[in-house]
C-alpha cells in the first residue's frame, strides 16, 4: 500500500509538470533594412581601381618595402607609418580607394 501511495503522489507531481515555454527568436545579427538602398551601382573594379597619384605613391614611396617585405605587408606598414598613409574610418561615407587615397 506505501508503495502505491508514493507511486501516486509521484503520477501527480509528474501530472504538474509542464513545458518550458517557447523561446523567442533571436534578433537577426544583420539588419539590411536599416540600410539606404545605393543611389548608384558600384562595380569591384571601380572601388579597387587606382588613381594616377596612387600609382605614383606606389612607385615612388613605398616601392622598396614592396620589394623587400611584399605586397601586403608593405601597405599594411604604410598604412601605419607616420607620414605615409595615414586613413581614417569614417562611419557616414563609404569610399572607393581613390577617394580614401
Amino acid at each position: 500500500m506505501k508503495s502505491w501511495a508514493v507511486f501516486l503522489a509521484a503520477l501527480c507531481l509528474v501530472a504538474c509538470a509542464s513545458a518550458p515555454a517557447p523561446l523567442a527568436p533571436p534578433d537577426p545579427l544583420l539588419r539590411d533594412a536599416l540600410f539606404k538602398t545605393p543611389s548608384q551601382r558600384v562595380s569591384a573594379e571601380d572601388v579597387f581601381a587606382l588613381s594616377d597619384e596612387m600609382r605614383r605613391f606606389l612607385r615612388a614611396e613605398i616601392s622598396a618595402d614592396l620589394n623587400i617585405k611584399g605586397n601586403r605587408q608593405g601597405l599594411v606598414d604604410a598604412l601605419y607609418t607616420v607620414g605615409q598613409l595615414k586613413l581614417e574610418y569614417d562611419t557616414l561615407l563609404t569610399r572607393n580607394a581613390a577617394e580614401a587615397f
